[in-house]
């Protein structure tokens, strides 16, 4: 909620109280997301099933569970819930056999609609602020977040997408790779080894990833500008600045494995 002070003042006590049930809403999302990716077991859940109720009964404090604000919630926790069971049911993948249906899929909406109970803190915010039902706040600061979330998972992909393949997962950089291989080469057959090989030279694909995630940034940058310099805002240039540097240390690896083995760079 600090995040909105400058767009949506409370008062200090509403906006620790949200912070909390928020905080507790992501406890539980991580946890469950980490039972589901496998790097927990299933003995976490009751864990998630704490954290959970320990949101909702904060929610519920500042009467966030009736009426529009429990509608809102409702439709974010039921499009991540359809997102991650989309995710859910194609594992494990075998990058050589993964159908085209299934890598197509995989989009940045897929990624947005998977971290939209997150969203639910902006509208809450809006909600104890007061803001009129004809606010363009309402429009603009849950797309701002929404797309910083996409941003940031974008760039999360780009390091663990061999990592998540060998677990047996897409995401969406990984599944963007395999498109890519297949486009190139339709007959090869896209093993983890020849798609670790192929990264090295698709400058090309990462020169998409790169504008895909530039792009999601802007169009949040943009979303604040009629309200003028805000920590939001600070928040989602930061994220830009800190993903841009991850972005080239990237490509100088690439640069420098492709020298060592003698690999050429392929095209866009």
């Amino acid at each position: 909620p600090r995040w909105l002070a400058e767009l949506a003042p409370l008062p200090e006590e509403r906006c620790a109280e949200l912070g909390r049930a928020g905080l507790y809403a992501w406890w539980h999302a991580q946890v469950l997301d980490d039972v589901l990716d496998g790097a927990r077991g299933v003995a976490a859940l009751p864990l998630a099933q704490h954290a959970l109720e320990r949101a909702l009964d904060g929610y519920a404090a500042l009467g966030l569970l009736a009426g529009a604000p429990w509608a809102k919630l409702a439709a974010r926790l039921a499009a991540s819930a359809a997102a991650y069971a989309a995710e859910a049911t194609a594992r494990p993948v075998d990058p050589a056999t993964v159908s085209d249906e299934r890598l197509a899929a995989w989009t940045p909406d897929l990624l947005m609609d998977r971290a939209a109970p997150f969203g639910f803190v902006v509208e809450a915010h809006l909600h104890l602020a007061g803001a009129p039902a004809d606010d363009p706040r309402w429009r603009d600061l849950p797309a701002a977040v929404r797309c910083l979330t996409g941003a940031r998972q974008i760039a999360d992909d780009a390091g663990d997408w061999l990592d998540d393949l060998r677990a047996g997962q897409l995401n969406w950089v990984a599944a963007g790779l395999i498109r890519d291989f297949r486009a190139g080469a339709p007959a090869a057959e896209g093993s983890l080894e020849r798609l670790a090989a192929y990264e090295l030279r698709a400058e090309g694909y990462w020169e998409r990833v790169e504008r895909a995630h530039e792009e999601l940034c802007a169009q949040a940058l943009r979303r604040l500008e009629p309200y003028g310099r805000c920590r939001l805002g600070d928040l989602v240039a930061a994220q830009r600045r800190r993903d841009r540097a991850s972005f080239a240390r990237m490509r100088e690896r690439r640069a420098e494995l492709r020298a060592l083995f003698g690999v050429s760079q392929g095209g866009a």
